[in-house]
């Protein structure tokens, strides 16, 4: 299990394929491998990096004063990582929303998850439709993609 030393914490991560980077951040009530589909399947033509934040999965523990967003940054420049799409669950997705609102020439899309298709902007919808091609679609109220 690889980890790297970020803001002196150890976050351990997994990394698979090559391509445009995409990280995942998962929600308050999992870890990194609640990403798993997603790394396997995304992997074919993108960098994938999911993580495990600080107290949760195999990085260490969280003490003393930090921030998530600090945190992420820190990931992608301890992984060579100029730009990024962040993809994040429930709390990973405001990590990963708070992270592009800071410094967003390093983002390429941050999507949270949290707002159904009705209420989410469309240059949003097109910018996902562009970064991960024509098999993604809409299925109710959950996104989906055509593997």
């Amino acid at each position: 299990m690889p980890t790297v030393r970020v803001n002196a914490a150890d976050l351990a991560y997994d990394e698979a394929g090559t391509g445009q980077p995409v990280v995942f951040s998962h929600a308050g009530i999992a870890d990194r491998w609640m990403w798993d589909h997603q790394l396997q399947q995304l992997a074919t033509d993108h960098r994938v990096i999911r993580y495990d934040w600080r107290g949760y999965g195999d990085s260490s523990d969280a003490v003393g004063s930090f921030a998530h967003y600090r945190d992420l940054l820190g990931l992608l420049d301890a992984l060579d990582i100029e730009r990024a799409a962040l993809v994040g669950c429930s709390m990973g997705g405001a990590y990963a929303a708070s992270t592009s609102t800071r410094l967003s020439r390093r983002i390429d899309l941050a999507d949270t998850g949290h707002l159904p298709p009705l209420d989410r902007p469309q240059e949003i919808t097109a910018a996902l439709r562009r970064f991960l091609g024509s098999g993604y679609r809409w299925a109710g109220r959950r996104r989906t993609r055509a593997w």
